[in-house]
């Protein structure tokens, strides 16, 4: 790894984490409860989410108490780690075009 890859690694491990730590905090401390508590638990736009059955972070079984609350949920299961799109492009390209003609 170069100096200039160790330093844009670490700006954005630093600063591009931050944006997407702020909902846990904000969860932490109920900062949006009184917004989100009234809303409709139903997701009702379509979902796609790709998971992989060798992937010990996401686990697969975790997920499946989540359908309850998507109207439309397309599950697409690939022999494969954490990191999808580094392990089978050319699946996710596939499934993820199949799903757009989908639902049209």
């Amino acid at each position: 790894m170069t100096e200039d890859d160790y330093a844009n690694f670490r700006e954005n491990l630093l600063e591009g984490m931050q944006p997407k730590l702020n909902w846990y905090k904000a969860a932490i401390e109920n900062i949006n409860w009184d917004d989100e508590k009234n809303l409709d638990p139903i997701i009702k736009c379509p979902v796609l989410f790709f998971t992989g059955t060798k992937d010990s972070v996401c686990v697969t079984a975790l997920f499946a108490g989540q359908k309850q609350y998507i109207a439309d949920l397309e599950v697409v299961e690939l022999e494969a780690g954490h990191w999808l799109m580094e392990e089978k492009p050319s699946e996710i390209n596939q499934g993820i075009e199949h799903w757009i003609k989908r639902i049209g």
